[in-house]
C-alpha cells in the first residue's frame, strides 16, 4: 500500500466506528455525512472502480459478457445478491450502458460501493 492509502484506510475505518481501544465504540450502525464524504472522495475507493489495470470492472467488460450479465456480476460481487428487476431497469435507463459501456460499469460499481446497503452491511 502507498502511504496515502494507509491514511485513507484509517480515515474510512475510523468513520465506520473501528476503535483503537482508546476511544469509545460508536453507537449504532447508521450512515453519517462523514462516511459519505470519505467514500465519495478517497482515491483508494475511487481508483478501484475504474475499468483499468486489471480491475474487476475491466475484467468483466473484457469477458465478452452482455450488459445484463455485467450488471448481475457487479451486484453479486459487491452486494452478494442479484439485482431486482427494478434495479436493472434503473441501471439501463440511468447509467447509459448503450452509450458508454465502460463509464456505465464504473458508475454502477461506484454507486453500489457508496450505497447504504454496502456501507452498512459489508
Amino acid at each position: 500500500q502507498a502511504p496515502g492509502e494507509v491514511v485513507d484506510v484509517a480515515s474510512i475505518m475510523g468513520s465506520f466506528f473501528q476503535n483503537n481501544r482508546e476511544t469509545p465504540v460508536g453507537i449504532g450502525n447508521k450512515a453519517t455525512p462523514l462516511q459519505a464524504m470519505l467514500m465519495m472522495s478517497v482515491p483508494l475507493l475511487n481508483d478501484r472502480v475504474l475499468a483499468d489495470k486489471g480491475s474487476r470492472v475491466q475484467q468483466l467488460l473484457d469477458s465478452g459478457k452482455g450488459d445484463a450479465e455485467v450488471i448481475d456480476e457487479l451486484y453479486l460481487s459487491t452486494l452478494s445478491r442479484w439485482p431486482t428487476e427494478s434495479e436493472k431497469q434503473w441501471v439501463f435507463q440511468t447509467l447509459g450502458f448503450d452509450k458508454d459501456r465502460k463509464q456505465a460499469a464504473q458508475d454502477l460499481q461506484w454507486t453500489l460501493l457508496n450505497g447504504p446497503e454496502f456501507l452498512l452491511n459489508y
